[in-house]
């Protein structure tokens, strides 16, 4: 970070590396890892492989087609699988020897892949991939056939339609040999192999209500007969199980909760029969997100968790009966780690982490609360030390029941501000509500802070991050607790830093938080300016167009939208459309099925017609994903449309 650097900018987006999936080469120090960077003209990032060796100053590219992702070493350590898009096919598994040479394609499925998993032989790999062959037009002349929909969800945001879709487990060995192992009007997904080789743990929903809550189950594959045995109890949503190299026990991801929401992930263990099933460090009140790993001695799992603004990787002991004893984080400092992998022999490992001043890289992990990692990729030093970076600052709000919100704020650097005086606020609003802000890199934060604003964030009631009751006690009393954590974030914020100007506030966020943008404007006007981005506007009417908002609505307050049509419209930010008198910009991505463009439409009809001052952006073929995943053309629009706003009115 250079203080005397120069401002950042919307155009940095293309400086800047996503990073993931870093994974250790068996008996080795070398680490391959996924990079991915926007490309000007370019719909997709330019997604590829690189391999970091301690013996060199800079990592290797092993791929250069962009396309590239989930890297995975054999056991052997002699190839590398990997997803890769190329010649106008679906993903497909590839495989490169370590030693080197030209990547050569495994599968040819005409779905492409989902994701794979390699045997512990290293002879054959299991995939996910969609049964059945996709439609195809036999002539110019022949119009796509009718979507008969008997069921739900029958499309998912960012991914299209999936009713006539379902995943399954296709065995592929070294070959290209191809044999099913499961099938059935269910998906199956997150396979993974027993030590010797007999059979594949794997996740899928196959209890009648299924559709109606978010119920799964851990399943096992017998490969001699395809005999399939129900390892839990359908007793909450599972995901990643992982065997123990002893083979005797099989560690998951699970809630307690099947027909409510949210519910935090929990570490658990079982017999490799679904015995003895126990939760670990049971007493411990946090999200545990990822996927497990066992430790080399087989007494303890290391697995990512979410603890007032971090992620980082936990060791939880076996111990004994449930709730003893509590997990010990490894990581060291507020920082956000959204990936990590061991080494063999337990002794160190890898992350992918960020924090508030620096972007992703992969580290060199020591698993000691007191080593600092060490960096084996400097993809942002050069952008670093150009730009004039700020920090998070940690402080508390009391909000109007006395319950603490936990926020940040960061400033504007030094040059956005020259001289001296006053300057807007702008208060930002997270999506879920299930999700938290952190210490984490943020692009869209810095250039906020660079346009001379001070940002505002807040993990209100209804976040992660902290216990289970914090996250659940949003439910029927969102629009009201919610909106008071983060009004009391905002005034908290403007006790600190005088500087801000009380009257020059906006506000902004995505899904959730745009629904609360849309909710805050409806109910005070302090706000000299409002970007409500894909927001869930009328409750009533999304429940029946949203992908998953029907079952996601229930789940969250118990009953549909048909059941109680007076609650749905009075949470609904649109029922308070007569008394939006800030001017609202209203964002929305034409392809969204998440959160569908009709309710940005019902919002700006709303405004438009009373003759309120607001306008409604359309971004064509954009889905629910903009801010982050969207054409890199539109997401600098984005910004520049939002800035313009915010000036416009003030703010």
């Amino acid at each position: 970070m250079n203080p005397s650097g120069r401002a950042v900018v919307a155009e940095d987006i293309f400086r800047l590396w996503a990073v993931g999936d870093a994974v250790v080469q068996p008996g080795t120090e070398r680490v391959a890892y996924v990079a991915s960077i926007p490309v000007h003209g370019q719909r997709e990032p330019a997604s590829n492989i690189f391999v970091a060796d301690p013996g060199r100053t800079e990592a290797s590219p092993w791929t250069a087609t962009g396309g590239n992702r989930r890297p995975r070493w054999s056991p052997d350590g002699r190839w590398l699988g990997f997803l890769s898009r190329r010649s106008g096919m679906p993903a497909q598994v590839y495989l490169l020897a370590s030693s080197g040479g030209e990547a050569r394609p495994l599968t040819r499925l005409s779905r492409g892949v989902e994701d794979f998993s390699w045997a512990p032989d290293g002879e054959a790999v299991v995939v996910v991939a969609a049964s059945g062959e996709p439609w195809s037009p036999k002539d110019d002349r022949q119009p796509e056939p009718a979507r008969v929909i008997d069921r739900m969800p029958y499309r998912l945001n960012g991914v299209g339609y999936t009713y006539d879709r379902r995943f399954h487990l296709f065995r592929v060995d070294t070959s290209g040999d191809v044999v099913a192992l499961t099938a059935g009007p269910y998906s199956d997904t997150q396979p993974a192999w027993s030590p010797d080789g007999t059979q594949i743990a794997f996740v899928s929903a196959r209890h009648d209500a299924r559709d109606h809550d978010v119920g799964q189950d851990v399943f096992a594959v017998r490969l001699d007969d395809l005999s399939i045995i129900q390892l839990t109890a359908t007793e909450g949503g599972v995901h990643d199980p992982v065997w123990c190299p002893d083979g005797c026990h099989i560690a998951y991801v699970g809630t307690t909760r099947r027909d409510s929401t949210p519910s935090h992930g929990r570490l658990w263990v079982m017999n490799a029969d679904g015995s003895g099933r126990r939760r670990l460090a049971g007493s411990w009140d946090r999200h545990v997100i990822g996927r497990p790993q066992w430790a080399p001695d087989h007494q303890g799992i290391y697995a990512l968790a979410e603890d007032d603004g971090t992620t980082d990787v936990w060791h939880f002991a076996l111990g004994g009966a449930d709730g003893a004893p509590a997990p010990e984080r490894v990581g060291v400092g507020h920082r956000q780690v959204t990936a990590f992998d061991l080494a063999r022999d337990g002794t160190w490992g890898v992350t992918v982490s960020s924090t508030p001043m620096r972007p992703p890289e992969v580290y060199r992990e020591a698993w000691s609360a007191e080593a600092q990692p060490t960096g084996l990729t400097h993809l942002h030093d050069g952008w670093c030390a150009e730009v004039a970076l700020v920090e998070m600052e940690p402080y508390t709000a009391a909000s109007a029941d006395g319950a603490l919100v936990s926020c940040w704020m960061m400033r504007p650097p030094a040059l956005a501000v020259p001289d001296g005086g006053t300057h807007p606020g702008l208060l930002k609003l997270h999506g879920g509500p299930f999700a938290q802000y952190g210490y984490g890199f943020s692009h869209e934060m810095q250039y906020w802070c660079a346009q001379g604003y001070t940002v505002f964030m807040a993990n209100p009631r209804g976040s992660s991050g902290r216990d289970e009751d914090w996250a659940r006690s949003l439910g029927m009393a969102r629009g009201v607790v919610d909106y008071e954590d983060v009004l009391a974030a905002v005034d908290a914020g403007l006790a600190r830093d005088a500087a801000v100007d009380p009257n020059r506030l906006a506000v902004n966020g995505g899904s959730y938080g745009g629904y609360l943008t849309s909710w805050i404007v409806g109910h005070t006007n302090r706000f000299r300016a409002a970007c409500s981005e894909a927001a869930p506007n009328n409750l009533y009417s999304m429940s029946g167009t949203g992908d998953l908002a029907g079952k996601n609505r229930r789940l969250q307050y118990g009953f549909t939208a048909q059941e109680n049509p007076e609650f749905f419209w009075r949470a609904s930010p649109i029922a308070y459309a007569l008394d939006i008198n800030t001017p609202v910009l209203i964002i929305h991505g034409e392809n969204d099925y998440r959160v569908p463009i009709e309710q940005g439409e019902q919002l700006f009809a709303a405004l438009y017609f009373q003759g309120k001052p607001a306008r409604l952006v359309r971004f064509p073929n954009e889905h629910h994903g903009l801010a982050r995943g969207g054409h890199p053309v539109h997401r600098l629009e984005r910004l520049n449309l939002m800035r313009e706003w915010f000036a416009e009115h003030g703010a």
